[in-house]
């Protein structure tokens, strides 16, 4: 008998093994989730292993939320993703746990956001970690662009690699200041100086400055016009895209898989109305987004030849959603009332 789980780990397994924690800790692999969207798109379109129909959606659409025209099924990549970000939120606030120290003692400092970590040398779940960011399919720098640094003393913010002061970070936003600084790695508290100097900032450049580059430099200096430390406290991260600052899987998964959504839709409340069945609301949503098997959308996959597009019922138009579902059926009505009452008169 297969014993029992709890939580993704085997109830008396030996804890010191690593395959017991190996579920838990590591990436989903590319080819389990795969499987288990082949078995969800089979589901939705009706298909099976034998034979496969036609996916009028995009699996990516088919995943984004309701309200933005689309089903809200749970996408498996960006959700094991959105996993790997709480991890990387744990690094990154907690500092001071014992963990957190092992790790930094093994690989380094692990505070920075814009790191990139290489396969060599390192483990699987510390690469996969550090890169939940890479990917055609993924947002860039989804989890970077939404951590904010909260600055108190400033002895643990970088001044030029975090995003303390503005939504990116200087060694960005002032790329050409960063490359002719000699103070790359230091932190907010270094370079602030005393009020009474007479920039404020500890600058230190490895040549003179181009007159184009004073520019900048003055761009720089009215972006740190607003920074006011406090001595009492320490830096701290936020979250900006969840009200309570903290991260949470439900706001980092939203974030990458509805980074490519500009408007919302708002026929979306009428079609998901709960007293409507589902599978008419299915049917509505296909119709919306123009993915029913008319002979145009047919023809357009190359199922069927243009020449034949037309329509069946009438032989005045092309077999289109709008055509069938507005046209044809409007005329159909209009020309059944006129029988109706011509019957009556007889």
């Amino acid at each position: 008998t297969q014993p029992c789980s709890y939580l993704g780990l085997f109830i008396g397994a030996k804890p010191n093994r690593l395959s017991t924690w190996q579920t838990v800790i590591s990436k989903a692999p590319t080819g389990v989730i795969s499987q288990l969207e082949s078995l969800l798109k089979n589901f939705l379109w009706g298909g099976d292993d034998g034979h496969r129909k036609i996916a009028w959606v995009s699996w990516d659409d088919v995943c984004k939320e309701k309200h933005y025209g689309c089903l809200g099924v749970r996408d498996l990549r960006s959700f094991n993703l959105a996993l790997l970000g709480k991890w990387r939120w744990h690094l990154l606030m907690e500092r001071d746990c014992l963990w957190v120290k092992v790790i930094t003692s093994i690989y380094g400092a692990v505070a920075s956001l814009n790191r990139r970590v290489g396969r060599k040398g390192v483990s699987r779940w510390w690469y996969d970690l550090w890169n939940i960011e890479e990917g055609a399919t993924i947002t860039c720098n989804w989890f970077s662009k939404e951590c904010v640094r909260v600055v108190g003393n400033g002895r643990n913010t970088s001044f030029w690699r975090d995003p303390w002061c503005t939504t990116k970070p200087f060694c960005e936003r002032y790329s050409r200041l960063f490359s002719i600084s000699n103070n790359k790695d230091m932190s907010v508290a270094d370079m602030k100086l005393c009020r009474e100097a007479e920039s404020g900032w500890n600058w230190c450049w490895r040549r003179q400055l181009f007159q184009w580059e004073q520019s900048q430099l003055s761009l720089l200096m009215m972006d740190l016009t607003c920074v006011q430390m406090d001595d009492t406290n320490d830096d701290s991260w936020k979250w900006s895209a969840d009200p309570s600052g903290l991260y949470s899987v439900k706001s980092g998964y939203y974030i990458i898989v509805n980074a490519s959504i500009f408007a919302e839709i708002p026929l979306h409340k009428f079609i998901w109305c709960r007293l409507v069945p589902s599978k008419v609301s299915c049917f509505a949503w296909r119709v919306m987004l123009d993915r029913i098997p008319t002979k145009v959308n047919l023809a357009k996959r190359n199922l069927l030849l243009s020449s034949n597009s037309g329509c069946v019922w009438c032989n005045q138009g092309l077999d289109t959603s709008y055509h069938i579902l507005n046209e044809l059926i409007c005329t159909t009505y209009t020309n059944n009332i006129h029988l109706f009452f011509n019957s009556l008169s007889h």
